[in-house]
């Protein structure tokens, strides 16, 4: 079992009287401390070749498009992978959609565009983003004329949709000065309310006020009048980096280390 004894980790004994100490969660921590705004109102369908040697663009994305007079457009792309092809699709919060006419993804680079003949004036809408470290698509929306002049550009940010797979078992490691502390944390959802726990060869503990937001996850957990809170980021399809912080009672950061889980 697990024992909160003020703001001090502490060890208790079975039951059993055997003598058995088990270590909380937060002791252990304690102890070792350490596409598009064109494209961002359609529905869109990809078929591109997937290069194993990068990270995969594999999962849904929030898109986000920023216009020419600073107004923002938001879509959701689906990208899956099968027999090492890629086909997406896309939908903007107003429903739309649009079939893209060419797509690629090499190099961590993805680029697509849609051909658009609109009141007799054809051209193309495209976007051109790399993936970068922090697991996000950054890079710029633009529309050309049938000639390849440029009429409007803009930012454009693609985020990973952390709700679509944060519910389930992560495996996480959490990095001290005396080693790598291994455990596991299972997320429910229930309408729009998350619940969890944390789970360790000591036992387990549940989670509180857990928040996801577009690729963000946040959650805490009491320890005596102490807590426990970990941020984190979802950086691959299945993988979340971050940092794990202790409060003392008097609510001052007493403890941090780096964060990682993968499902």
């Amino acid at each position: 079992m697990l024992s909160f004894q003020g703001s001090t980790p502490r060890y208790v004994q079975s039951e059993r009287g055997e003598g058995v100490l088990i270590k909380t969660l937060v002791s252990e921590m304690m102890k070792r401390t350490r596409l598009l705004v064109g494209i961002a109102s359609v529905v869109a369908v990809m078929a591109v070749s997937a290069d194993h040697h990068e990270e995969s663009v594999a999962g849904v994305w929030y898109g986000t498009g920023v216009g020419p007079n600073g107004e923002e457009s938001e879509s959701t792309l689906t990208i899956t992978e099968k027999e090492g092809k890629l086909s997406a699709s896309s939908k903007s919060d107003q429903g739309d959609s649009r079939d893209l006419d060419r797509i690629t993804f090499k190099d961590s680079k993805l680029a697509g565009e849609i051909d658009f003949d609109q009141d007799g004036q054809e051209g193309v809408l495209g976007v051109k983003a790399g993936l970068n470290k922090k697991g996000e698509l950054k890079g710029k929306w633009y529309a050309n004329d049938a000639d390849g002049n440029e009429l409007y550009t803009g930012d454009w940010t693609g985020l990973r949709a952390l709700d679509k797979v944060v519910v389930g078992e992560w495996n996480v490691v959490a990095i001290t000065d005396d080693g790598d502390l291994e455990h596991q944390i299972s997320i429910a959802k229930s309408g729009y309310k998350y619940s969890g726990s944390i789970t360790s060869d000591q036992g387990s503990i549940e989670i509180e006020k857990i928040t996801v937001k577009k690729n963000k996850l946040s959650y805490e957990f009491p320890f005596g009048e102490a807590r426990v809170k970990v941020a984190a980021t979802l950086m691959g399809a299945k993988k979340l980096s971050g940092a794990w912080t202790y409060f003392d009672d008097s609510d001052q950061e007493a403890g941090t280390g780096k964060w990682s889980a993968k499902k």
